[in-house]
């Protein structure tokens, strides 16, 4: 991690914390300043080892074994694991003299990145304030996979979220959708926000996973990098 007042949580997607660019763009906000971390969500257990040691195999085909999914990651939630391991890190944070904290998820990612902020005890106990948070490729509706109203997690997100979508994401997290909705109406800032069209042209998990081989997936992974910079900058 880097040194300073300002934290970063990353929560990766169901790859888990060596996923892709993960550890990349946890160091580019070290670079930045920040004290950035990547927690190990997905380990109890990992599927078939994950990838070191967390969450899905690198090989897993979620087009081919999609439906194994649900079965194994509802085996991990909020409070039986997730919620305890987060606690930590903003202990962790909390001892390295940081005050505020951003938040960054990928897909999977965004719904505990929206449990902690709506959890005030969490992080308010101990002495931080969690200021913003920021998704690519969001999946918040993966709340309903465990039986939870994704309206009612997202009503207790009260900061400035910024959200980016791919082409394929879901419009509920484009103006006018449910969940995009839902986080505007908690955010008493109105900084709340999404890019619906600007990665219109790239594929979930194109941010952290898509190949920069291809030109075009480069320059949206840069205007991604760009997008988050800057909100966290204004936010943070």
């Amino acid at each position: 991690p880097g040194e300073g007042k300002k934290g970063i949580i990353i929560i990766p997607d169901v790859w888990g914390w060596n996923s892709g660019r993960t550890r990349n763009f946890a160091d580019l906000l070290a670079e930045q300043g920040h004290c950035a971390v990547v927690p190990k969500l997905l380990t109890e257990p990992a599927l078939e080892g994950g990838t070191d040691g967390d969450g899905l195999p690198p090989s897993f085909d979620l087009g081919v074994r999609g439906g194994e999914l649900g079965s194994w990651i509802t085996q991990m939630t909020w409070e039986n694991t997730w919620k305890a391991r987060i606690k930590a890190l903003i202990v962790y944070l909390k001892e390295q003299k940081v005050t505020k904290i951003g938040m960054l998820g990928f897909c999977f990612g965004a719904y505990p990145v929206a449990k902690t902020i709506g959890d005030k005890s969490l992080w308010k106990d101990i002495g931080v304030e969690i200021s913003c948070a920021v998704s690519a490729h969001p999946s918040i509706g993966m709340a309903g996979m465990y039986q939870e109203d994704v309206a009612k997690v997202c009503a207790q997100v009260d900061r400035p979220f910024l959200l980016m979508p791919a082409g394929n994401d879901d419009d509920t997290y484009r103006p006018g959708g449910a969940i995009l909705e839902a986080l505007k109406a908690a955010d008493p800032s109105g900084k709340t926000i999404s890019m619906p069209t600007e990665f219109a042209d790239m594929k979930h998990g194109w941010s952290v996973r898509g190949d920069i081989a291809d030109a075009a997936v480069k320059k949206q992974v840069e205007a991604f990098l760009a997008a988050m910079l800057k909100f966290f900058a204004e936010n943070l």
